[in-house]
């Protein structure tokens, strides 16, 4: 049973998937999944990405090409679906690390408006949110611009609130 509106789970789809590929990242992967395609892998967007992880362009091609996902694979099948989020998440996450984003929570939300709107966008924001006084994820979703401005914060608020039901949840 799922509830949009609520947020309601009573089960974790793809569970046993999410924590073999994703460890103890599992709910926050599971998290990206949800937001961006409500966990269906043959989800397809207005925007052209496609699957669990909702990848567009030449993300999927991207993900092959640094061996991220088996050769061959599409974005519709699960298992390379959440492949490819857990490993693009990581990625995103390190590079926010090294850029000074250390603390795990503020950067899992770098990590998110990177995926959602792209990393330099989401880096230009928070630096100036920085600049301007504007603290924590309110204030980098308002300093947003271009392409991330549109849809960005409303996704990173969703996402906040799923990940924080699916801890309740199952724990973590």
């Amino acid at each position: 049973m799922k509830l949009v509106a609520s947020i309601l789970l009573l089960a974790l789809p793809f569970e046993a998937d999410f924590r073999e590929i994703c460890g103890n990242r599992y709910l926050d992967r599971a998290t990206t999944a949800m937001c961006e395609s409500g966990m269906n892998p043959k989800a397809r967007s207005f925007d052209g990405g496609e699957g669990l992880g909702q990848p567009t362009g030449k993300t999927w091609p991207w993900y092959l090409s640094k061996g991220w996902v088996p050769k061959g694979s599409t974005p519709f099948e699960v298992r390379p679906a959440i492949m490819g989020i857990n490993r693009h998440e990581g990625y995103l996450e390190a590079r926010f690390r090294a850029k000074g984003v250390v603390d795990p929570y503020l950067n899992w939300i770098a990590a998110g408006m990177a995926y959602n709107g792209g990393e330099k966008q989401a880096w230009t924001a928070i630096q100036d949110a920085e600049i301007a006084g504007l603290p924590g994820p309110e204030g980098w979703l308002a300093a947003l611009h271009g392409k991330g401005a549109k849809y960005t914060p409303n996704y990173i608020r969703h996402k906040i609130r799923v990940r924080a039901q699916y801890r309740k949840q199952f724990g973590g």
